[in-house]
């Protein structure tokens, strides 16, 4: 089992997902509705295809000045043992 990072992108009308292990593109291509549930839905079937454990997130946002909305971090909070999702 290989340690995984999934990137999140939120800067548009849909959410794109990505899972990344050792610098190598996993799982791409995956949508969900922008709504927080519909994207860690999505990132658990994901993870589940990838066959690994997630140690990493970013979240990737339309603006520098943008922070992850609350919402978003408590949905991601469970997916990854040990990571930091905090401001």
């Amino acid at each position: 089992m290989s340690d995984l990072t999934l990137g999140v992108d939120v800067s548009d009308v849909i959410a794109r997902l990505a899972i990344v292990s050792n610098s190598e593109v996993v799982t791409q291509g995956i949508v969900a509705s922008i709504r927080p549930a519909a994207i860690k839905d999505a990132a658990k079937k994901a993870i589940a295809s990838a066959k690994g454990k997630v140690t990493g997130v970013a979240v990737a946002l339309s603006g520098a000045d943008q922070a992850v909305p609350p919402d978003l971090v408590a949905a991601l909070a469970g997916i990854g043992k040990g990571v930091d999702l905090g401001p």
